[in-house]
C-alpha cells in the first residue's frame, strides 16, 4: 500500500506551489479518509495487531501522527513512553516513583498504550479536547481513566491531584496567552514537588519557518505561526509555536521551577522541559 508520505511527496513534486493549499484540502478531504478506510478494513480482515496491541482507527492515528500507518503510530508511541522515562531518570525522579499520572492532550492514547508497561504502579489518567479520541480510549484502554477538556481551563481534576503531568506536542501548538493559561492550570492539578514534563519545538526546529518568523523568534524567544494546514482536523487556535530555551527558562519560571531543558529528546525531534511545582 502507498504510504501517506509517498502521496504527499508526489503531490509536492508535481503541484505548483501556488496550488499547495488546494492540494492539501483535497488530500485531507478525499485521499486521507479513503486511505484510512482501506487500512481499517485490512486491519479487521487480517485481525492485525501491532506489538500485541489493538490500535485506534486509522483516521484517529492520522489526526495525531499525520499518518494512518499502524506501525508508525505504534513505534512513535513506544518511543515517547521510553523518552518520558529517560527524562525522569535524568532528574532523579524515576517513573516508578509516581503514583498518579495525567497525560494532558492524550489524543487516542499514543503514549499511554505503552506507559502502562513502564508504570504498572501508577493510576493513569488522560484528557483531550477530541471527544472521538477519548471515546475510543474509554472503550479500549480500561487500565486508565479518561475525560474531555475545553480549549481553556479548568480541567475536571482536583487541586494537587497528580504527582506527574506530561504533555507531548501540546505546547507546540498554543499561542503565548493559551500557554500561560495552561501552565497555571497544570500547576494547580500538580502536588507540591510534583513534576510536569512538556515538549516544545526548540532551536533545532527553527529551519522549518520563514525568515521573518525566524527573526521574530530570535528577537522575542517565541513565535506563533498560523496557516490553514490543520483546518478541518483541529480548532483554528491550534497552530504551531516555537520557543527558545531562554524564553522557556524565563517565562515558565513564573509558574514552576525549571529543572531541566533537554533538546531533541522526545522522539529525536521535540525538546523536553522538566518542571517542578514549588512546595508553596
Amino acid at each position: 500500500m502507498i504510504a501517506s508520505a509517498d502521496i504527499v511527496g508526489a503531490v509536492k513534486r508535481h503541484t505548483p506551489p501556488a496550488l499547495y493549499p488546494l492540494a492539501r484540502k483535497i488530500y485531507r478531504a478525499v485521499v486521507a479518509p479513503l486511505e484510512c478506510w482501506t487500512i481499517d478494513v485490512a486491519d479487521r480482515l487480517l485481525h492485525r495487531t501491532y506489538d500485541g496491541r489493538v490500535l485506534p482507527p486509522a483516521l484517529l492515528r492520522f489526526k495525531v501522527r499525520g499518518s494512518p500507518s499502524g506501525e508508525h503510530f505504534s513505534s512513535i508511541g513506544r518511543q515517547c513512553a521510553d523518552d518520558i522515562a529517560t527524562a525522569l531518570d535524568a532528574i532523579g525522579r524515576p517513573l516508578a516513583t509516581f503514583r498518579r499520572v495525567l497525560d494532558f492532550g492524550c489524543g487516542c492514547g499514543g503514549a499511554l498504550l505503552w506507559l502502562r508497561d513502564l508504570a504498572p504502579q501508577a493510576e493513569l489518567h488522560g484528557t483531550d479536547i477530541d471527544a472521538s479520541a477519548i471515546a475510543w480510549c474509554r472503550a479500549n484502554l480500561p487500565y486508565a481513566s479518561f475525560g474531555t477538556n475545553a480549549a481553556r481551563p479548568p480541567l475536571s481534576y482536583g487541586d494537587a491531584q497528580f504527582d506527574l503531568v506530561y504533555a507531548i506536542s501540546v505546547f507546540t501548538h498554543l499561542d503565548a496567552d493559551f500557554e500561560r493559561t495552561w501552565l497555571a492550570e497544570l500547576r494547580r492539578v500538580l502536588q507540591p514537588n510534583g513534576v510536569a514534563l512538556v515538549t516544545l519545538h526548540g532551536p533545532n526546529s527553527w529551519n522549518e519557518m520563514p525568515a521573518a518568523d525566524q527573526a521574530t523568534l530570535a528577537r522575542d524567544g517565541f513565535v506563533f505561526i498560523t496557516n490553514d494546514a490543520s483546518r478541518g482536523l483541529f480548532p483554528a487556535w491550534y497552530q504551531t509555536a516555537f520557543h527558545s530555551q531562554a524564553y522557556v527558562e524565563r517565562t515558565y519560571a513564573e509558574f514552576f521551577d525549571v529543572v531541566a531543558y533537554r533538546p531533541r529528546t522526545m522522539n529525536g525531534h521535540q525538546d523536553v522541559v522538566l518542571l517542578r511545582r514549588r512546595a508553596d
